[in-house]
């Protein structure tokens, strides 16, 4: 039920807007149809810390954001 909840558009801002508190900055590309980048940085001039490649943007985001926290 919560995979279903954060697999949409609401549940991808709902990571974002979390990450935000911490200094993250999320960047999501649609790179070509079917593949999404999403990338999570402390600080945009330095290399990303999170990094996530899928086919929708919402598990993109979520394994960008995961990679970040994993690192903590």
């Amino acid at each position: 039920m919560i995979r279903r909840w954060l697999d949409t558009w609401t549940g991808l801002g709902l990571v974002v807007t979390g990450m935000a508190p911490q200094g993250y900055r999320l960047h999501l590309t649609n790179v070509e149809p079917g593949i999404w980048w999403a990338t999570f940085a402390g600080n945009v001039a330095l290399a990303a810390e999170g990094f996530g490649a899928a086919p929708t943007p919402w598990r993109a985001v979520q394994v960008a954001a995961w990679e970040v926290v994993g690192k903590r």
